[in-house]
């Protein structure tokens, strides 16, 4: 959900190894789809009409924009949230807020004054113009090595508009994505992304998905084959 077309973990504090994806393409594990996302409390009757992207079975006016209109974000858990919306909502100002200027410093390194954020821009310009983001889960967070560090992990569905992945059937697949993030809170109480990496997606996970997709096919052609009979 950073920079899709990075994959490598770059610690801007510590210098460690800086490397990138081929062009234009997300270093992600193949899968037929992401499982849906459980939310956080009890689920609705049926899917809201304006839900949150983010999952958390309340209402957008309820949930992210608040954050996106201004309000700052001091808990971790509200940040994850409402830069996943943003990406959903291709609010990327919003997401320019939540990163940490050691990001741009480490991925734009060598960059003129001012050059690096306005690389990162148009970087989160073409991610959310060029991929659909789903199924959103914050799978755990952690306090960091230092005062105001903390680490998430995120897992989230991901489909590259451009030239997606095509199962047998010549249907689009979606991809299992799990991201590792390191934060940093700033002196407003804000959280920013300071650097982030791609973990490896768990083989039961990947299965779990295409069991899903499967049931999710199922369910359809159930579905379309009662109402063909309600209608005979």
């Amino acid at each position: 959900m950073a920079l899709a077309q990075h994959s490598q973990w770059r610690a801007a504090a510590a210098g460690r190894a800086v490397g990138r994806a081929a062009a234009g393409r997300p270093l992600l594990v193949r899968c037929a789809a992401a499982p849906a996302p459980k939310g956080f409390g009890k689920a609705p009757a049926g899917p809201l009409k304006d839900g949150c992207p983010c999952g958390a079975n309340k209402y957008y006016r309820d949930c992210c924009k608040p954050f996106h209109a201004g309000q700052v974000a001091s808990k971790i858990e509200d940040t994850l949230r409402a830069r996943f919306s943003a990406v959903v909502k291709k609010d990327v100002d919003y997401l320019m807020s939540t990163f940490h200027p050691e990001f741009s410093s480490v991925y734009f390194a060598g960059s003129a004054p001012g050059e690096n954020w306005d690389k990162l821009r148009g970087e989160m310009q073409r991610t959310v113009e060029n991929y659909e983001y789903g199924a959103f889960k914050i799978l755990k967070v952690g306090e960091g090595d230092r005062p105001g560090e903390k680490y998430a992990q995120l897992q989230y569905s991901l489909l590259d508009k451009r030239t997606p992945d095509l199962d047998e059937n010549g249907k689009k697949l979606k991809r299992v994505v799990i991201e590792n993030g390191r934060f940093l809170q700033a002196e407003d109480g804000r959280w920013q992304l300071a650097d982030y990496r791609l973990a490896d997606v768990p083989a039961a996970l990947v299965k779990t998905a295409e069991l899903e997709t499967k049931n999710l096919k199922a369910q359809a052609a159930a579905k379309k084959e009662a109402a063909a009979a309600e209608g005979a």
